[in-house]
């Protein structure tokens, strides 16, 4: 059966008012007799695990505080403005592409879609797992704040000057051949199975260099 984003807005909203705070919220209905309003106060705040439901949009300008969760969701576009506080996992849906306006403060998982390029200025507050894609390069100004997981994709260089805080894994990516300048990596290096023979000597890298092999 299908399930509509209204449907879906149903849904937790129900559950919400069978939280703690009900009486609350039965008020803020009673006074405003407006669903809508409830669903926009308190989404925010909690996190969407819509996994494995047949939802097919999400509404423009959403905000959560928490995670969403879209594996295996029949969805083939984000919305403008999306914000997502925590996690957002994408795996195994048809999205091709990401909004610039796009922010995401944990982990974003695009791992094995068909996508092509990353938005410019995308900024995640967590890791970056683009496994298994088919893009080619990251944008100068990419900004991630945990590990970087580039395993088996199609990534032909990285930008000069790039940094990662946590561990960045290139294993298995046959399309890079070396390393820019500058390049920073907090923790670990995972070069097993790629073709990268030379390290360039600005090279920094925090804990240890895997799989490398002059």
């Amino acid at each position: 059966m299908t399930t509509t984003f209204e449907d879906y807005k149903q849904e937790i909203i129900q559950k919400i008012l069978k939280t703690k705070k009900s009486e609350s919220y039965h008020s803020m209905i009673e006074k405003s007799n407006n669903y809508d309003e409830l669903f926009n106060v308190v989404s925010e705040n909690v996190s969407w695990f819509a996994r494995n439901k047949i939802i097919t949009y999400l509404p423009e300008n959403l905000t959560l505080r928490g995670s969403l969760d879209l594996m295996n969701v029949q969805i083939t576009q984000l919305p403008e403005n999306l914000s997502i506080g925590c996690d957002l996992n994408l795996t195994n849906t048809e999205i091709s592409q990401l909004s610039a306006s796009l922010k995401v403060g944990g982990t974003l998982c695009v791992a094995g879609l068909p996508m092509t390029q990353l938005p410019e200025n995308l900024s995640v507050g967590g890791t970056l797992d683009i496994r298994s894609t088919s893009i080619p390069q990251l944008p100068d100004n990419l900004s991630v704040g945990g590990d970087l997981l580039l395993s088996w994709s199609g990534i032909t260089k990285l930008p000069k000057n790039f940094s990662v805080i946590g561990d960045l894994y290139l294993s298995s990516a046959k399309k890079i051949t070396e390393l820019p300048e500058n390049l920073s990596v907090g923790g670990d290096l995972d070069l097993t199975n790629t073709l990268i023979t030379k390290l360039p000597a600005s090279l920094s890298v925090g804990k240890k260099i895997i799989g490398f092999k002059s």
